[in-house]
């Protein structure tokens, strides 16, 4: 499956439940379906208990003779290391919404859940270093977190579901602006005295 399968159908089931006053029928079963299959995933496959933080190491050789095929091995080796974390990182993501989604019924310790959010956070902070996601995922995911926080404050009454949820919100609020002030700080080095300014754009 792609990388983004679970996140983005999880996203898709956050819309639909945050613009309606009444949920369909079989809405809960078929998002605990989707979480458990996620968190079965990550039994499966995942081989540590954290998401991947990225760390790309640069190759500064200077043979000659060796630098193109080293080139592309290292590119090929990068690209390949960006794609296992990103699924990594979102498969890590989903499986915290489902600890938010559980505080209604079942109480996870407040250190453990702290501890996975800044295991997420780290992991998609390394990831946004180098592009490792699309603007219009970011934007889903922030959808996702919105429903996690929207749901703790007007269906359970776990204030510490509440309180966590908005400081994972915040927290990727804050390294999405650290990103965009790194683009627009680049940005600004490009310009000249005579050169106009290159435009950005950005969800």
């Amino acid at each position: 499956f792609t990388k983004e399968v679970y996140c983005v159908s999880l996203y898709w089931y956050a819309r639909s439940l945050l613009a309606t006053h009444e949920k369909f029928v079989t809405s809960s079963k078929n998002l605990e379906r989707l979480f458990e299959t996620n968190r079965k995933y990550l039994h499966e496959h995942g081989r540590d208990s954290k998401p991947t933080v990225l760390t790309l190491n640069g190759n500064n050789s200077t043979n000659a003779g060796n630098n193109k095929k080293s080139s592309k091995e290292d590119n090929s080796m990068a690209r390949a290391q960006k794609a296992a974390a990103s699924k990594s990182c979102l498969a890590y993501f989903v499986d915290l919404q489902y600890d938010f989604y559980q505080q209604k019924e079942e109480q996870l310790a407040e250190t453990a859940l702290r501890d996975k959010m800044v295991a997420v956070i780290a992991s998609l902070d390394s990831l946004l270093q180098v592009s490792g996601f699309s603007d219009g995922l970011l934007c889903k995911m922030v959808v996702v977190s919105s429903f996690a926080l929207e749901r703790a404050r007007s269906e359970t009454q776990n204030v510490s579901a509440h309180h966590l949820s908005r400081e994972f919100l915040f927290m990727m609020g804050s390294i999405l602006a650290n990103r965009l002030e790194g683009i627009l700080t680049k940005t600004l080095e490009k310009g000249g005295a005579n050169k106009a300014l290159p435009s950005v754009r950005l969800l």
